[in-house]
């Protein structure tokens, strides 16, 4: 059984090895010739190759635009705008269906505009930095960014209704904004702050004082009083009761020049009445003499003729009565407009110095805050952006508040509001806002 049994198993174990022949034999591919494989694993690699190219050749001029753009904002950041622009300018060449090139290229001129000293050459900055945010928009559509940039410029522009028009767009986006973003902030900040700046645009253009203060009314009533808008806002309300308040004083100098005028011919009917007095008794007594000498024909005549001046004489007494009254009546008005203009000076008072007194406080705590975590700031450049962004906030106001002391004849105390603006790198004028 065991030689039975050792007889199989070799049997078995001869059986299982391969036959000679077979160990040349190639086992041949289920999927096919393999050369065809492989030409069409390199096809579609060259297809994919070729895709990458046409990718690559296409995007390259936008990708070459963002590292000049890239290149602008370093040189920006370094305070060379010159260089900065020239970046700029390559940009736009190698991308010019760009919106967000003209954008900031309309940023660089205008924030070059406002460091030139030869007004032809920023009028012309301006300008151009106008026209690179109308491309911008025609580009993109109106898009929040870009109306509320062109405001800006338009009013650095002096054209302060096209600004009011523009940021009629920007709250009319604002109130557009879907459901469920409003239910986030039940304030709605956004919208309130356009309604602020809208209302500082229109003080800016001397229109729709109503609907400004309106707004500005409504901003503040739906805010807590320490919001970190509160400044900014109080400082419209101020400004426009400032505006109104001078626009009352106008009005006072227009009704005092009216009042001079009726003055003026008062007197002249006056001293025309005298006139005629004088040649009334003048022909009186002619005709006495003449009543004297018989003389009744020259008597007469030269009794007509004094009733002639009589009644001239009471023509221009009355005329005289007349102009006195026109001229007390504008007296009045005037010294209405100036009850008004007291009024609102005072409560623009009351703002600015909250406006101020906010504004400066901010600062302040933002200023402990950068020194507190400095260790943590990765480029100061940024800080010193934002430094100039808030140390404007509060140049603006103190002017606002320096434009109230004048108004009210205190010359010091608006001299150390101007200043404080100097101090802060800024000159006091009617580019500042």
């Amino acid at each position: 059984m065991s030689g039975l049994g050792g007889s199989v198993s070799s049997g078995q174990a001869v059986a299982q090895e391969p036959a000679h022949g077979d160990l040349n034999r190639r086992e041949v591919p289920r999927n096919g010739n393999p050369s065809r494989r492989r030409i069409l694993r390199w096809g579609l690699l060259a297809t994919l190759l070729a895709v990458a190219l046409v990718v690559a050749i296409r995007e390259a001029p936008r990708e070459l635009a963002r590292w000049q753009m890239a290149a602008a904002v370093e040189h920006q950041r370094n305070g060379d705008l010159d260089a900065a622009l020239a970046a700029m300018d390559s940009a736009i060449e190698r991308d010019s269906r760009s919106a967000d090139l003209f954008r900031r290229r309309s940023q660089l001129r205008l924030e070059a505009a406002l460091l030139e000293g030869n007004l032809d050459n920023e009028r012309h900055a301006r300008e151009a930095s106008l026209a690179d945010i109308d491309r911008a928009i025609e580009l993109a559509g109106e898009k929040r960014q870009y109306l509320l940039q062109r405001s800006i410029i338009l009013q650095h522009l002096g054209r302060h209704e096209e600004a009011v028009a523009d940021w009629h767009a920007i709250v009319r986006i604002d109130a557009r904004q879907p459901f469920w973003l409003q239910m986030l902030s039940d304030s709605n900040e956004q919208l309130y702050s356009s309604y602020n700046n809208r209302a500082y645009a229109r003080a800016l253009a001397d229109i729709e004082y109503e609907d400004a203060m309106l707004e500005i009314e409504a901003a503040l009533d739906h805010q807590p009083d320490d919001h970190p808008g509160v400044p900014d806002w109080l400082d419209t309300r101020g400004y426009l009761h400032w505006k109104q308040a001078k626009r009352h004083a106008d009005l006072a100098e227009e009704h005092a020049m009216r009042a001079d005028e009726f003055r003026k011919q008062a007197e002249r009917h006056r001293e025309l009445a005298e006139h005629h007095a004088v040649q009334a008794s003048q022909h009186a007594q002619k005709a006495e003499s003449h009543a004297e000498r018989g003389e009744v024909e020259m008597q007469q005549s030269e009794l007509r003729l004094a009733e002639v001046a009589q009644r001239s004489q009471q023509e221009e007494a009355k005329s005289q009565q007349e102009h006195s009254a026109h001229e007390q009546r504008e007296l009045g008005l005037q010294r209405d407009e100036l009850r008004r203009q007291a009024g609102e000076l005072r409560v623009a008072m009351i703002d600015l110095n909250g406006a101020v007194a906010g504004a400066e406080w901010q600062y302040a705590q933002w200023d402990v805050i950068v020194e507190r975590d400095k260790w943590a700031i990765t480029d100061p450049r940024t800080i010193a952006g934002q430094r100039k962004y808030r140390e404007r906030s509060v140049a603006v106001i103190r002017y606002h508040r320096a434009l109230v002391w004048q108004t009210l004849k205190a010359d010091y105390f608006a001299e150390r509001d101007l200043r404080r603006v100097r101090e802060l790198g800024f000159v006091p004028g009617d580019d500042l806002f």
